[in-house]
């Protein structure tokens, strides 16, 4: 079986995306483990919006490569 160069770039952007969730959910595990936050478990609307701001920042930059 032959990927395709399209197939073989998911396919590696889904294990690298893969990999980086984990480590993010394991620093904020370790972080509520940790103590040092009180609130860790409350997500405030605008610290979603800042990360939601931030990953489509990180989207546009990886996209702008191939250009």
């Amino acid at each position: 079986m032959t990927l395709s160069y399209r197939q073989r770039v998911a396919f590696v952007g889904g294990i690298v995306g893969a990999f980086v969730g984990v480590m993010a959910a394991l620093a904020y595990h370790d972080q509520l483990e940790s103590g040092k936050s009180d609130k860790a478990t409350e997500l405030r609307l605008s610290d979603a919006i800042k990360l939601g701001a931030s990953t489509v920042a990180l989207l546009r930059q990886i996209s702008e490569l191939a250009h």
